[in-house]
């Protein structure tokens, strides 16, 4: 769990500084796509985070021999998502991605799945956490 939060957080921060360079300010296409590949990893990270459990060493989750394919089904969405909102754009009509909106409907649709993932997982805990009664607080 937190590997993937760590290599994902690099990603972000590999973006941060790509975007510092002096060669962002020429507003390459190129430069701006390898950008955008890196929040995709970054998102992808977090994406897979989500599929282990930190708090239990030994989660069935994590043992389960499904855990490979919900990797690369994980994997396969955000390279789907980078082609659809990236490349296709970048490789059809770069006055289109130049504007920045191809980037942008990905990483809004990257969000909202990623918050239906975790929506979905929160729902799927059998145990939940409560407010004490009333009446045993004292």
């Amino acid at each position: 769990f937190w590997r993937w939060i760590a290599c994902g957080f690099a990603c972000w921060l590999a973006a941060l500084l790509l975007s510092l360079t002096p060669a962002w300010e020429e507003g390459s296409l190129e430069l701006r796509l390898t950008y955008d590949g890196l929040f995709v990893a970054f998102y992808l990270q977090l994406f897979l985070a989500t599929t282990k459990a930190p708090h239990a060493p030994r989660a069935a989750a994590q043992r389960d021999a499904s855990a490979r394919l919900v990797a690369l089904g994980t994997v396969i969405f955000g390279v789907g998502m980078t082609a659809y909102f990236d490349l296709i754009p970048y490789l059809l009509d770069r006055s289109d991605f130049g504007s920045r909106a191809p980037a942008f409907y990905l990483f809004l649709a990257l969000d909202f799945s990623l918050i239906a993932r975790a929506a979905a997982q929160v729902r799927a805990t059998a145990t939940r956490w409560r407010m004490p009664p009333e009446s045993s607080c004292g």
